[in-house]
């Protein structure tokens, strides 16, 4: 992963919160005030304050950067079209919440074994984990377009748009609900 890349994936990921917070804004009311459409950065630092009142920064960071890496090492490392696609972030969008209820429910207590904490960790964070790997997903999509050319527009534009929505339904499960 080089610099560009880990460039683009901040952006992507600065975005798509830009991105989430007006569509938590759509959904949500039927009239508007001026500083909720125009004012932005109040609006970006309350979001932070939600999301540092549910999780723990550094632990946020580290697990979003460590999802990221694992979401962009996927398209990076196979040029297939399939996996180039939409088709992975998909499934973990709708797979990993699965994942961690079946994890909750099947719980009876918490251990010092290392898979239980793995559990408690996935259980706690799983919608950053999820948010971080698509939004790694996607931004390696744009350099495999953009700089390697793997892909073609057409098929990087319509996975792109699909990638961008299922990221923007997470963050806004991550940080609104």
């Amino acid at each position: 992963m080089n610099i560009q890349n880990i460039f683009t994936f901040l952006v992507y990921l600065f975005c798509s919160v830009i991105i989430s917070y007006y569509y938590n804004l759509l959904i949500s009311k039927n009239e508007y005030s001026r500083d909720e459409l125009q004012k932005l950065i109040p609006q970006l630092i309350n979001i932070w304050n939600k999301v540092s009142v549910k999780y723990a920064a550094i632990n946020m960071i580290f697990i979003v950067l460590i999802s990221a890496l694992i979401g962009g090492g996927i398209p990076g490392i196979f040029t297939n079209s399939l996996i180039n696609s939409a088709i992975i972030p998909f499934l973990v969008f709708y797979f990993l919440p699965k994942v961690a209820i079946y994890f909750e429910e099947t719980r009876v207590t918490t251990s010092e074994s290392f898979t239980d904490i793995l559990e408690d960790i996935y259980v706690k964070y799983y919608l950053l984990i999820n948010s971080g790997f698509i939004a790694g997903y996607g931004s390696t999509l744009i350099f495999n377009w953009v700089n390697l050319g793997i892909i073609s527009f057409y098929w990087f534009i319509i996975n792109f748009i699909i990638i961008t929505a299922i990221l923007v339904l997470s963050l806004k499960e991550a940080i609104y609900d």
